[in-house]
């Protein structure tokens, strides 16, 4: 064996295992924007800037972001609540809420 095959022969067994061990998952995330808020900001993109229609759209997208974040915020503040009052030796301790008999 020459030294090209050798060298060969070492960068595709290292590629292989690396592949075999450093492989990720990836995983799909939950969209926190609604498509409607994603199909206006598609429409801001093609719009010329500094144009009236620009400005008033820019304004739309910019508070429906604001209205997705925080309702994406709140259900995912809703959701953990719901799980932590599941669980009667909860890690929350100072959790007080309304629904959470405890």
């Amino acid at each position: 064996m020459d030294i090209e095959q050798l060298n060969q022969q070492i960068q595709s067994s290292v590629a292989a295992s690396t592949k075999k061990i450093c492989s990720k998952v990836w995983k799909l995330k939950e969209s926190k924007l609604i498509n409607s808020t994603v199909k206006m900001m598609d429409q801001r993109r093609g719009l010329e800037k500094g144009t009236e229609e620009h400005r008033t759209l820019n304004k739309r997208v910019e508070k429906a972001i604001r209205r997705d974040l925080r309702a994406h915020k709140t259900r995912m503040i809703q959701e953990t609540i719901e799980k932590e009052c599941q669980y009667e030796n909860s890690q929350i301790k100072t959790l007080k809420w309304k629904g959470c008999q405890r």
